[in-house]
């Protein structure tokens, strides 16, 4: 009977052993558990971080492109009115030239009927 009560009791002990196995490892799953919780949580946290600065940097990248495609519009229109202020100031001068050509022909034209008037006066005057 010493012996029954000798094995109950190692039976016991073994039981409550067990217990303790399964408590201790269920405390060790419950902190595991929540370990990867933090974890998670943790990247999440950085994967919105990214995600902010990824957006952040879009957003800069998209106003850069902006401001400089307003000043090359700018810069063409610049150059479009310089060459069409260029260009009116070619017709001018091309007009003046014209003009100051048209009035030396006139001027020529005159000199030389002049010069004729005088060929006949004097062929008259070598006449009479």
């Amino acid at each position: 009977m010493v012996k029954v009560q000798a094995d109950m009791q190692i039976k016991q002990q073994e039981m409550q052993f067990r217990q303790q196995e399964i408590a201790a490892g269920a405390e060790i799953e419950k902190q595991s558990d929540q370990r990867k919780a933090q974890i998670e949580a943790v990247q999440a946290q950085a994967d919105i971080e990214t995600n902010n600065r990824k957006i952040e940097a879009e957003m800069t990248l998209a106003q850069q492109k902006f401001e400089l495609e307003r000043e090359l519009k700018l810069l063409e229109f610049q150059l479009k009115r310089e060459q069409q202020a260029e260009e009116m100031q070619m017709r001018r001068e091309q007009h003046q030239q014209a003009m100051q050509a048209g009035v030396y022909k006139a001027v020529q034209s005159a000199e030389a009927h002049e010069h004729k008037m005088e060929q006949a006066r004097e062929k008259s005057g070598e006449s009479d």
